[in-house]
Order: structure tokens, then sequence, then C-alpha cells
């Protein structure tokens, strides 16, 4: 991507439609946005497909598919390998605590939308 970025060369116009594959191995942050600045006509970009991954692969039902299994089957299929024990740990954290919350907030709501009983004055 980065030899990219540096420009047309050899007599080529930064006007040339361009379909990009990309090779690097981490992918670029914003590669449309990037290349369309350098190359305004760039029409499509696409990952080179990593040994054993393939465009036929099933899809996870998302329904009854656990939050972590997605995210790790999410991850393989953009970093071409597994999660390490430690990312796998921090990931179930962060779950973990974004449902905590979630489910304090919904308590918290639930108990503001009871009835507050009235005093009343003989």
């Amino acid at each position: 991507m980065a030899e990219l970025l540096k420009g047309p060369g050899d007599g080529r116009s930064k006007e040339d439609y361009l379909e990009v594959t990309l090779l690097d191995e981490t992918p670029p942050l914003d590669p449309m946005g990037q290349l369309r600045a350098v190359f305004p006509q760039t029409l499509q970009i696409r990952r080179e497909e990593r040994q054993g991954e393939s465009s036929g692969d099933a899809k996870p039902n998302v329904r009854t598919t656990s939050d972590v299994d997605l995210f790790k089957g999410f991850y393989r299929h953009v970093a071409g390998e597994d999660l390490s024990e430690e990312q796998l740990a921090s990931f179930v954290s962060i779950v973990d605590s974004m449902g905590m919350a979630e489910r304090e907030v919904k308590l918290d709501s639930a108990e503001s939308a009871k009835p507050q009983a009235a005093e009343v004055e003989a």
C-alpha cells in the first residue's frame, strides 16, 4: 500500500482506474480514503486471500453463536491467525463489563419506572 501512495510512476496518470489487491500483513486504516487521495478513480480494494481462507466459508449463525466465538471467527478472518490467550481474556473481560453495565442500566430504569407511594395526610 505504501508503494501505491507514493503516486503514479512510469508515465501513469493519477486519473487511471484502479482495482487494488492489498498484500499488507496488517490491514491499513481507511485504505480507500488513502488511495483516493492519490488516485481519485480507485474503484475497488480487496485483500489477498490467506492460506486456509476461502470466500465460500460458512457464515456463523449470529443468533446461536456466542459473542466470544463470533469475535474469534472475526479476528481469524481479519488477522489470519487465532487470538492469543491474553487477547481472548481481554475481550471476555470487556464483554463481561459491558454486560454488567447494561444490566445495571436496565435495573435502574425499572426501579425509576415504579410508581412512588404518595403520602396521604389525614
